[in-house]
């Protein structure tokens, strides 16, 4: 897969913008605030139907104007495919091929894009939350059915704790507790399974990285167990039922469960130094890649967001060699020599107008 081309209005910084791009990718530089993130994001917003920097639709609108238009070129297997994004007044169109698109989930069918940011380190100092987002990301880049299975789970979450804050009838709420649980199994099975196809490709790439010194462990710490009969189900409820009606919430399954992220056995979180926290995230992320190319037999787009600068040398000429030259990369970094190993075209950025092409 590869971006062919973009054109801006009113997105972000850039008040028009309109570039074509190589199938190598690109270096995109610039001064601070010259827009080189925002190119990306962009772009990647063709992915995900919103900001990967988890900006809201108004934020993306330039201060000076009341909507933004985003129409992106990509070529997937010899297939061109041109999506146009438009946004205004908290209202948003997408159209793939001049064709409506009704469900964003639709978007993770075509365009795979990986996202590599500095603020990626939160996935390990930063709260569940952010883990299983990225583990629900990169379950439905796999799987797109499983956007729709996860929205149902919180439609289902919802009605149950709105029935827990009333004087409920018995048998009504164990009709929703059974479809929570129908639900909740489904989901944990594949993120479990997930996890692991997950972790035994991180740790090979960050063996990779350290010269085989570190060792990254993945586990998935679930509030709820799998598989369980119907009497097994039911005691587990009773149990949590008192405090679930005191709080008016429920209180276990996939929207509370949480990914352990370990360091030679030991917790990243606590253990780790930043350094080390940046090489496991690139690792998790790499592995992200090779897994949407095993299941859709689709090379994803890179994007680096000037994130290799906290690591040392010799990481940097790893992970250079691990991304090789299949993938179309695009790096953004007021930095261009420190990527010049990429051997990339370069285009030149400023006050949100391209200015250079190399």
């Amino acid at each position: 897969m590869k971006v062919t081309s973009l054109s801006l209005v009113n997105f972000r910084n850039f008040s028009k913008l309109s570039v074509d791009f190589e199938p190598k990718g690109c270096l995109i530089t610039g001064d601070n605030g010259s827009g080189k993130s925002n190119l990306l994001e962009a772009i990647a917003y063709c992915a995900f139907g919103k900001s990967v920097r988890n900006f809201s639709d108004n934020d993306l609108v330039n201060f000076e104007s009341q909507f933004f238009y985003n129409k992106t070129g990509f070529s997937a297997d010899g297939e061109a495919l041109s999506f146009e994004i438009s946004f205004q007044q908290n209202s948003k169109a997408i159209k793939l091929n001049n064709r409506p698109i009704s469900k964003l989930s639709e978007l993770y069918k075509h365009v795979k894009v990986i996202y590599f940011s500095p603020d990626d380190i939160s996935l390990i100092n930063n709260t569940p939350r952010l883990r299983r987002n990225f583990i629900d990301t990169s379950c439905s880049q796999n799987d797109w059915e499983y956007l729709h299975l996860l929205r149902e789970y919180h439609k289902i979450v919802q009605q149950r704790n709105a029935l827990l804050k009333t004087e409920f009838d018995d048998k009504y709420k164990k009709s929703w507790d059974l479809k929570l649980y129908s639900t909740a199994n489904e989901i944990i099975k594949r993120r479990i399974e997930y996890c692991k196809q997950l972790e035994e490709l991180s740790r090979e790439i960050c063996e990779n990285l350290t010269d085989r010194k570190e060792q990254i462990t993945l586990s998935y710490k679930s509030t709820l167990p799998i598989n369980m009969k119907q009497n097994e189900l039911m005691e587990f409820l009773y149990e949590k039922e008192k405090r679930e009606v005191e709080q008016g919430h429920t209180l276990f399954g996939p929207h509370l469960d949480d990914i352990v992220i370990k360091l030679d056995d030991r917790l990243a979180k606590e253990f780790a130094s930043q350094g080390q926290k940046r090489s496991i995230v690139i690792s998790m992320k790499l592995a992200q890649a090779k897994l949407v190319r095993q299941s859709s037999k689709t090379l994803p787009i890179l994007m680096f967001d000037d994130i290799l600068s906290e690591l040392d040398e010799s990481r940097t000429e790893r992970i250079i060699r691990l991304v090789g030259t299949e993938h179309q990369v695009f790096i953004a970094t007021p930095n261009a020599k420190e990527y010049e190993a990429f051997e990339l075209p370069k285009i030149v950025l400023k006050d949100g107008k391209l200015i250079e092409t190399e």
